[in-house]
């Protein structure tokens, strides 16, 4: 118990090639311990999602990807209703938080193309862009294989219809 306590504090792990290696432990170590022997993981990840800081986000996500992967691994052939729990449970923060992120992106490439923000200031956006990126990852993993038939979840609905939005700013920016 006292290693699963000290991965989720090093979460704040700068360095992002260990900050990998951090994530792909604790989905390792998921894959046998989640959610019998290690019950709080989710909630732990999902709280530094909603109350840390970008790199805590970011690191929580990758985490969650793995975890994520290593449940898919499994799941598909032992519990596939733990994972379409899971996958309903952080669907809508993970979803919200994507819409967040990548507003967020598009809304200073629309002020950098209006020569509003300099380049140094656009650069602050990798952070956000990362996090956006690995949502991304995270949502395709729990559409495609955390529900079943999603054609009448209205969370899953929503965020289709969202992303459909986004993608028509991204191509309309391009033109």
């Amino acid at each position: 118990m006292v290693i699963k306590s000290r991965l989720l504090l090093s979460l704040e792990e700068e360095v992002d090639a260990v900050a990998l290696q951090l994530a792909l432990i604790i989905g390792k170590i998921a894959r046998q311990d989640f959610p019998h022997n290690w019950p709080e993981l989710i909630n732990s990840l999902m709280n530094l999602i909603a109350n840390g800081s970008n790199v805590a986000k970011h690191r929580s996500l990758l985490s969650i990807h793995e975890i994520n992967r290593m449940m898919i691994i499994r799941g598909l052939v032992e519990e596939p209703r733990q994972f379409q729990q899971l996958s309903t449970a952080i669907f809508p923060i993970i979803s919200e938080l994507w819409v967040q992120s990548l507003d967020h992106v598009l809304y200073l490439l629309s002020e950098f193309s209006k020569n509003s923000i300099a380049f140094a200031q656009l650069s602050q956006a990798m952070p956000t862009a990362e996090i956006a990126k690995v949502a991304t990852k995270i949502l395709q993993q729990l559409v495609v294989y955390g529900f079943g038939d999603w054609s009448d979840n209205k969370s899953v609905l929503a965020f289709m219809q969202t992303a459909l939005d986004r993608l028509k700013i991204c191509v309309s920016a391009r033109k």
